[in-house]
């Protein structure tokens, strides 16, 4: 008997429309092999799919999404010609099957970043869940490349043509061990900690690699110090910015903001037909962002807690 994680892997494989964050090798290395998938099906046929990541804490039961994993929730399989009044209540419908299975897991509490495309809770609502706005950034790559460079704040477009002479760019030139230690650099100047170890972060970098489905964007001076690097991955339509860093004593080089104009010109050659910053709600992120000409685009964090003492001691925090 197929179990549920070989057969959402046949799934995957079927539908090249599932974010590669969904993609069962994704999961494998974000959730260490810790989910599982639900499925919702129609006369023995998958119309939506829900693949989570299981933690625990104490004796609490989680469903929260992983580290460097920016959609989670559900993927939804629409009929062909569904119209808009149709859509809906086959939405709904989806995520009242959906709010039954988790109920059955007897979870503490459930969390998902749901994809933008989803705007739809209304069913989820119906269940005792609730919802946070949340906003990411995303480039159209439809337009020619000049366009889209024109489109850049006028001081973006400054400070990547200043850097351009001035550093060396390479693709996965870059030691993984070195960007590493330029991210915990970076956490520890902002006294956060790193939420995912050595491990997952260099298997994520390496086997999208393999995959061909994702690159380091790396930046180095004329002394050979690393500046900066940017980690971007792409699936069928759109290309992501997954986690960059910068060497905090050599901004003044820009490289960053170098590597970010170089991952929308990547992506667009490479027939992405999107660029996605993957958040940030963070006011200086946002704004850094924003001024490659990205648009803010709301998405919906779903969630709801089922245990009264784990939300008392979440409120507690």
């Amino acid at each position: 008997m197929v179990n549920n994680k070989d057969k959402y892997a046949s799934f995957c494989k079927n539908n090249s429309d599932v974010p590669v964050f969904m993609q069962d090798w994704w999961l494998d290395i974000v959730c260490a092999n810790e989910w599982d998938v639900i499925f919702v099906e129609e006369d023995a046929k998958i119309i939506a799919v829900m693949p989570y990541c299981k933690t625990k804490k104490l004796w609490f039961k989680r469903i929260m999404s992983p580290p460097l994993t920016s959609i989670t929730g559900y993927w939804i399989m629409y009929p062909q010609g569904i119209s808009k009044s149709r859509k809906i209540s086959f939405e709904n419908n989806i995520m009242r099957n959906f709010s039954s299975q988790l109920a059955a897991m007897k979870l503490s509490f459930y969390s998902h970043s749901y994809c933008f495309k989803f705007s739809n809770w209304l069913g989820y609502f119906w269940n005792g869940f609730t919802q946070t706005t949340k906003f990411t950034y995303r480039i159209d790559l439809t337009d020619s490349w000049e366009n889209i460079f024109a489109s850049f704040n006028k001081t973006v477009r400054r400070r990547v043509l200043q850097s351009k002479n001035a550093l060396s760019l390479s693709i996965n030139q870059v030691d993984v061990n070195a960007i590493w230690q330029l991210t915990y650099l970076t956490f520890k100047k902002q006294n956060l900690q790193i939420p995912f170890d050595f491990k997952l972060f260099s298997n994520l970098i390496i086997t999208a690699i393999e995959k061909k489905c994702g690159i380091v964007l790396s930046a180095e001076n004329n002394n050979g110090d690393l500046l900066a690097y940017a980690f971007i991955v792409m699936d069928k339509e759109t290309c992501y910015g997954i986690i960059n860093s910068s060497n905090e004593y050599l901004l003044e080089q820009n490289a960053q903001t170098l590597l970010q104009s170089e991952a929308v010109k990547y992506a667009k050659e490479n027939g992405a037909k999107y660029y996605d910053f993957c958040g940030s709600m963070l006011e200086r992120v946002e704004t850094f962002m924003r001024h490659f000409g990205a648009v803010q685009t709301p998405y919906n964090v779903i969630e709801k807690r089922y245990s009264k003492i784990y939300s008392l001691l979440r409120n507690l925090k």
